[in-house]
């Protein structure tokens, strides 16, 4: 009898530990739910994010979202929303019934509410007032639906939540271990990976919005063109009456979507011509019509040219017209000398000889350099320098703009190295790698996260072994090798989002991450974000163009993520507890 309640008592704790672990943030409000389920978008995603749009300072003038279609097809919009939500709220109600279509590997850009100060955004591909996006922290989600979600967190990856972006101390609903950063007037929050951790896979940078032509606004980054009175949008519109730099595409091949896939620029042993080459991953079948490739020279050379004034940085280095090729069917071009070039592996791949990579120690720099493509505008002369200023800004034609690039880094000198655009890959130790080599399956236009590389070895300069001692920290397992003209090793690495503090694993996955808690509940909005805020639903009311930035006082918004133990540490030890008290008394229960 005694050992019967003995029993019956430890298994109502256990039951009791593992239900107020399970219950997440017991303590809160029942809607503040915290982390949410989720499974990798594998259709639609939601890319970028601006929500500052119009308020003092800001880049642009209105708020926006750009989806993104990651799969080979083209995607219809019919029957899908974007819905916002507060940081705290519930109320899905501010929703965008979306319509067209996003093309494969395209981008779609919405348009939401505006305000009085910034420039404004390229054409966007839907513009709605419906939305008014909070800059200090809400929640964004792509629905399958049109109908409006009920819970401030909703499981996403699963219909009819396709994906879910939070952001900001106190937003109280996230994917993974905590909600994304909050970003400047002047920063976009911007997709950098999928492992469903809103965490890790956002980051902020300077905002580039995107629209189904591929097309990015520079805001008047070029200023010399901007002086001019020029509108200054980098995007291409896809019609009849575009000009000729596009006209091919109605012809019915559509212009190709190009981004770099595998670089190397300093083969093993001397010199390195002819044994350099270029990879583009594109649109199979797509023309490449209005793309260049441009390696800009990035190094400061205090014994030279730069002297302490105006020099090599931004210098065009080499210079290929895309316009007259296709991309592979099977979605390759491989750039290459015209004799002796290492052979291309795949023969449904695009060869094109390059004379400039024929001869030379270094026909592409071994030190500071960005390899970049570039959309729009006219082609760009080589030798010529497009940072004259040297303030680390290209002075690009009007209507070009970067649509991917990747730098190496290599100071040696007194002076600072420039990599533009933004994406630049070093080895662990920080000196700069041989070869780069872009994931299998990522298709993230200026991410650092979507590169590997490192030092090469080999006999020759065909070498397509890497170094193990001299590579980047995300170095996938399996030794991968280069694969000229062919698709690339190395698929399955995750990045970590940082948790491990960015010890060089190899960017797998921790094993068992710590309990990461997404922020301080209860803390003070801090005000940036335009508007009255209530600790139901802020609104996300615009700025009025005042200088002060928020028309409203800020108001105490509770909030805050839950840890990935959703009980918080307490409940994880409660839990554990309670499962040993369960053990324990089906232990019981057999002796008996």
């Amino acid at each position: 009898m005694r050992i019967g309640r003995l029993v019956s008592g430890l298994s109502f704790f256990g039951l009791l530990g593992v239900a107020f672990a399970q219950g997440g943030c017991a303590t809160r409000d029942a809607d503040q739910v915290g982390q949410t389920s989720a499974a990798l978008s594998t259709t639609l995603r939601i890319e970028q994010v601006y929500p500052a749009g119009g308020n003092s300072g800001a880049t642009y003038n209105s708020d926006y979202v750009v989806i993104r279609n990651v799969t080979s097809a083209s995607v219809a919009l019919s029957g899908y929303s974007l819905q916002y939500a507060s940081a705290t709220g519930s109320t899905w109600t501010n929703k965008v019934d979306l319509a067209g279509s996003i093309p494969a590997n395209g981008y779609f850009l919405v348009a939401l509410a505006n305000g009085t100060n910034g420039a404004a955004l390229p054409t966007p591909d839907l513009t709605s007032t419906a939305i008014s996006l909070s800059s200090s922290a809400g929640k964004v989600a792509l629905v399958s639906s049109t109908t409006s979600l009920a819970t401030a967190c909703p499981p996403t990856g699963v219909a009819p939540v396709v994906d879910f972006v939070g952001w900001g101390s106190t937003a109280n609903c996230y994917e993974g271990l905590g909600a994304a950063a909050v970003p400047t007037s002047t920063e976009e929050i911007y997709r950098t990976g999928e492992t469903d951790n809103n965490q890790a896979d956002f980051a902020v940078r300077a905002p580039s919005p995107r629209n189904a032509d591929g097309g990015v606004a520079d805001a008047g980054t070029d200023a010399a063109t901007d002086a001019a009175g020029d509108a200054d949008s980098a995007s291409v519109a896809d019609s009849a009456s575009d000009g000729p730099t596009d006209a091919s595409s109605e012809a019915g091949t559509p212009t190709a979507f190009v981004l770099l896939n595998e670089i190397r620029h300093n083969p093993f042993g001397s010199p390195d011509a002819p044994f350099e080459y270029v990879e583009l991953r594109c649109t199979p079948n797509g023309l490449l019509t209005g793309y260049q490739f441009v390696a800009f020279e990035g190094d400061w050379d205090s014994t030279s040219v730069d002297a302490g004034a105006n020099g090599p940085r931004g210098l065009a280095d080499r210079v290929l017209d895309l316009g007259p090729y296709t991309c592979g069917s099977n979605g390759l071009v491989y750039i290459r000398a015209t004799s002796g070039a290492t052979a291309s592996q795949d023969p449904a791949t695009i060869e094109v000889a390059w004379s400039a990579l024929d001869t030379g120690t270094s026909p592409l720099e071994n030190a500071t350099t960005t390899f970049a493509i570039i959309k729009g505008g006219t082609l760009l002369a080589q030798n010529t320098d497009y940072d004259t200023n040297d303030d680390h800004t290209l002075e690009l034609p009007s209507g070009a703009s970067i649509v991917d690039a990747v730098g190496t880094f290599a100071q040696s000198d007194g002076g600072i190295d420039y990599v533009y655009g933004g994406v630049t890959i070093a080895l662990a130790n920080g000196a700069e790698p041989d070869a780069l080599v872009r994931f299998p399956g990522n298709v993230d236009a200026l991410s650092a996260a979507a590169w590997y590389g490192g030092r090469l070895t080999g006999t020759d300069g065909h070498s397509v072994e890497f170094d193990s001692a001299a590579v980047t920290t995300n170095f996938p397992s399996g030794k991968p090798k280069l694969t000229p003209g062919g698709a690339n090793m190395g698929a399955g690495v995750v990045s970590d989002g940082g948790v491990d503090g960015g010890k060089p694993d190899g960017g797998k996955p921790d094993g068992a991450p710590p309990p990461v808690d997404a922020g301080t509940d209860a803390t003070i909005d801090p005000g940036p974000d335009s508007g009255p805020i209530t600790p139901s639903s802020d609104g996300g009311k615009k700025d009025t163009g005042t200088a002060t930035g928020d028309s409203g006082p800020a108001v105490s918004e509770p909030g805050g993520g839950c840890s990935l133990a959703k009980g918080g540490s307490a409940g994880g030890a409660f839990a554990l507890g309670g499962l040993f008290a369960i053990a324990l008394g089906r232990l019981l229960r057999r002796r008996k």
